[in-house]
């Protein structure tokens, strides 16, 4: 009688445990993949048409865009467009609106780093809160020049860190622009990471 009174407690503890729901984990993925557009705690967007922007003629112009749909802008896209007869310029640039931040190129600090697809967005890239050109391209009577990694490229990614207060989402941007009358930039689809249970 004596064993069966001490096991009997044991037995039943044991058996509750077994009957607990399992606990449920928030969390949030350390990173994005450029390009991905499925797993856990990633939301994909594809605009239909494809959100281009135009400034071919303007002077200047910006563009607040929110990324993450929750009614606060996320980044500013700043162009430029001033030619005249004998000299002028045209550039493009992202700028983070505060806390985000972008990925920038380590070695050219002031310009927006193209990203190929594959490439992971997270803690250990290179972050930046400030504006980034993609490109600058002047000419005047004799001389023509143009800076910034994007100046050769039509398309890549850039790498955006969305902070919402104790959150901390990747986003990766695929955009493609024109160097062609008329300017634009276009922005064909981006994701980005949010919180997500795990059973």
């Amino acid at each position: 009688m004596h064993f069966r009174l001490v096991m009997l407690p044991v037995i039943l503890l044991f058996w509750a445990s077994c009957t607990e729901e399992p606990e449920e984990k928030v969390r949030i993925p350390e990173s994005i993949v450029a390009g991905q557009t499925s797993g856990n705690g990633i939301v994909y967007t594809n605009p239909q048409p494809d959100d281009s922007f135009y400034f071919a003629g303007l002077a200047s112009q910006e563009v607040f865009y929110d990324l993450n749909r929750d009614g606060n802008d996320d980044l500013v896209f700043s162009m430029t467009d001033y030619p005249d007869s004998v000299s002028g310029y045209y550039s493009a640039s992202l700028r983070p609106v505060y806390p985000n931040q972008i990925v920038r190129t380590p070695q050219l600090d002031y310009y927006l780093r193209p990203l190929n697809a594959g490439d992971t967005i997270g803690r250990n890239s290179y972050w930046h809160e400030g504006s980034a050109f993609m490109f600058y391209e002047g000419w005047d009577p004799g001389h023509h020049w143009s800076t910034g990694q994007w100046d050769t490229i039509r398309h890549a990614f850039a790498g955006v860190k969305l902070i919402t207060g104790a959150d901390t989402s990747y986003c990766w941007i695929s955009l493609f622009h024109s160097k062609e009358p008329p300017h634009a930039l276009v922005i064909r689809d981006y994701a980005y990471t949010i919180r997500y249970t795990e059973p």
